[in-house]
């Protein structure tokens, strides 16, 4: 796809980039090296200064977001247009940047659950359990199975001083699971008919979800079909047995329970970022904001509260002042 040169406004911090930097993901993305130095950052937002294109999808002066293989954290960088889409009028550069990971992951999980559970024409989720409903993840989860797919149950977890906060994302039921374990809270009739892992605690929840129901875990073992995407050479022999191995315990666990669990890396994708674009702009999603750090100087404080492991929405580094 024709690249296009974005000067970069603002960008969205993830997890997969601190853990891409410290090598704990090497066998899927290569870390940083002497001869390879790695500049991370995958969500970015910002402003289109140069197109290889003679008929450009976003001309210059376009304001763009998208999830890029890497490099976002600096002050300008070229992406593929294929990844990216255009910025609604009133949507900032801090939320346009907070979105398109965490909000794509979690589109593609509910999409593949409404494929396995959903009912009607419309393909409706009965129930749905989102774990870690007040995080990066979840809180997009909560809001795009409420506001967007219309789930009529939508069940979270949280920890007690983020009840209220997991409510108005528009969660039906709150588990504070620092005092109620959600197999506990979720028996019998109380059961769902799907669930989001996004922490990686999905053989804890197998009870929670009613037989015939479907799992989909972004936080834990990850099954090597998804690396097809990342991995276009094919994934080696090796990686396969390391990951069937790493799978098989919840895998088993899932087939005892009679539930279907796969796992999900994120393919992104500019046309389903559109579709995002549109929710942004009619206030269906709303990025949960934990913070906002100023200039590249910011990036170090910034990784410190997302690997502190307990904000409360995203962590955004504004590199430019809006309207500068």
């Amino acid at each position: 796809p024709p690249p296009v040169l974005i000067r970069v406004h603002a960008v969205g911090l993830n997890p997969v980039d601190y853990k891409t930097i410290s090598g704990s993901l090497s066998a899927f993305f290569a870390g940083p090296s002497v001869d390879a130095p790695l500049t991370p950052g995958k969500d970015v937002a910002g402003v289109v200064t140069a197109t290889s294109s003679a008929s450009p999808a976003f001309p210059v002066g376009s304001r763009v977001f998208g999830c890029l293989k890497g490099g976002a954290l600096a002050e300008q960088v070229a992406a593929p247009e294929s990844l990216l889409a255009a910025i609604p009028d009133g949507v900032s550069f801090v939320d346009a940047a907070a979105t398109p990971l965490a909000c794509l992951t979690v589109l593609q999980c509910l999409r593949r659950l409404q494929g396995q559970v959903g009912a009607g024409p419309d393909r409706v989720i009965p129930s749905l359990l989102v774990t870690a409903g007040a995080g990066g993840t979840g809180s997009f989860a909560v809001q795009l199975a409420k506001r967007v797919l219309r789930v009529p149950r939508v069940v979270t977890t949280v920890s007690g001083a983020k009840v209220a906060v997991a409510t108005a994302l528009g969660a039906d039921e709150v588990i504070d699971y620092q005092t109620m374990p959600v197999r506990g809270a979720l028996t019998g009739a109380r059961r769902v008919a799907a669930a989001l892992d996004a922490v990686g605690s999905t053989v804890s929840l197998l009870p929670t979800i009613t037989p015939g129901g479907a799992v989909v875990s972004i936080g834990g073992p990850l099954q090597a079909g998804e690396l097809g995407p990342w991995l276009p050479a094919g994934v080696p022999l090796y990686l396969r047995v390391a990951l069937a191995l790493l799978c098989a315990p919840v895998a088993v666990a899932a087939a005892v329970a009679g539930v279907a669990w796969s796992s999900l890396l994120l393919e992104s994708k500019g046309s389903e970022l559109a579709d995002v674009a549109a929710w942004l702009a009619d206030g269906s999603v709303v990025p949960l904001i934990d913070s906002v750090h100023d200039g590249l100087d910011g990036v170090r404080a910034a990784y410190g509260v997302l690997m502190g492991g307990h904000a409360t929405g995203k962590v955004v580094v504004r590199v430019v002042a809006e309207g500068g």
